[in-house]
């Protein structure tokens, strides 16, 4: 983050201007500092080139303890402390349920799997899958400000500032966000990462040519308000581009997974994390057993198999990675699956004109509109 970068900023609970109060600045990038409101006061750490901003009320919810000691490092614990409540009260059932996405997830980027082993791959992570996920054309990012949401620890951001944009805006709610700007250290002029729930961004109306949010929608509490928001920050005629689980197709994870998880969710991280392993291997072995050898064998029929497409996606994982998917899909607090007419409806309610709404490998659903400004 540079200091012009405040220009495309407020406050998230007056929407007042930002001003750099105390800082550390190399080349031009803040490096730590704290930001402070102009109208209410509230002021908003910088940390490790990360800007920090929750609501009032929910900052101590979200806030590590890793955060907190760097804070009182630097300086800035007394007036933040002052600022910020602990009420209990003022924490709804839903933020509390974000809350535990949030650790959820830092957990398994920090724990169980780096998308940095396969960003040069066709797996997941790589290139390929994700403008197929989202399926913009890549060269339409160039000289474009991008506002990609929910990035964990920075594929997309990776992927798009591969593209020559002007500015990237990468926006994590977990802790792991932090490991972005050592990710993508070269390219920190021309990237802004922040740190806050994506229903309460700090980013002024119309500031982005392009939004985007691939595979986290479904886990955000409020996932029509979150998409609300990443419209009005996207400028007239920009495009936005989401990749979220379906409903069609998708009857193991409604019918079971779901049901499962309600229990799942009361036994440690790392207990689901092994128990996911036993699914994981069923599913490697069937893979590399029937539908590959199938594939070959028979091609017409193969694609009548269940979850044909969706398998052959995965067929190009190790035994890793499809622990760490299995995984991923049995932790979750929060995992809402879409029917076609949602998507549908998200876009119409919005504003939105649809230019292509596909159901990727059967599982999920790629959506790209076009903000025309007619709700």
């Amino acid at each position: 983050m540079q200091n012009n970068d405040l220009e495309i900023l407020q406050c998230v609970d007056c929407n007042g201007e930002l001003k750099l109060k105390h800082s550390e600045i190399v080349g031009g990038v803040i490096i730590n500092g704290l930001l402070k409101c102009l109208s209410c006061e509230r002021s908003y750490p910088v940390i490790d080139e990360v800007g920090v901003f929750f609501k009032k009320e929910y900052f101590n919810y979200f806030i590590t303890e890793w955060e907190i000691e760097k804070i009182k490092k630097l300086g800035y614990w007394e007036i933040l402390k002052n600022l910020n409540s602990n009420k209990k009260d003022k924490c709804t059932d839903k933020v509390k349920r974000q809350v535990k996405v949030a650790k959820n997830w830092e957990y398994q980027h920090e724990n169980v799997y780096n998308w940095e082993q396969d960003i040069a791959t066709e797996r997941f992570h790589g290139k390929k899958l994700f403008w197929k996920f989202i399926p913009i054309e890549p060269a339409s990012v160039k000289g474009k400000t991008v506002y990609a949401a929910c990035v964990g620890r920075g594929k997309e951001a990776y992927h798009v500032l591969q593209e020559g944009p002007y500015k990237v805006i990468a926006n994590e709610i977990g802790a792991e966000v932090y490991t972005i700007t050592n990710i993508l250290k070269k390219r920190r002029k021309d990237l802004i990462v922040l740190r806050y729930d994506i229903t309460y961004p700090p980013l002024k109306p119309q500031m982005a040519d392009i939004a985007i949010c691939d595979h986290a929608l479904q886990h955000v509490s409020d996932h029509k308000l979150a998409f609300k928001k990443l419209v009005e920050n996207l400028k007239e005629n920009g495009t936005i581009s989401i990749c979220v689980y379906s409903y069609e197709n998708n009857f193991l994870m409604t019918h079971l997974i779901e049901p499962i998880k309600h229990i799942l969710n009361h036994f440690p991280l790392w207990f689901v994390r092994g128990l996911a392993f036993l699914p994981a291997l069923i599913i490697y072995l069937m893979i590399n057993f029937i539908y590959l050898p199938f594939s070959k064998i028979c091609p017409n029929l193969a694609e009548f198999l269940p979850l044909y497409k969706h398998m052959i996606f995965w067929s190009t994982s190790s035994l890793k990675l499809v622990w760490c998917s299995c995984f991923d899909l049995m932790h979750a607090p929060i995992s809402y699956h879409f029917r076609k007419e949602e998507v549908d409806s998200l876009a119409a309610s919005n504003g939105l004109e649809i230019v292509s709404l596909k159901n990727t490998h059967g599982t999920t659903w790629s959506l790209v509109a076009k903000k025309s400004g007619k709700i």
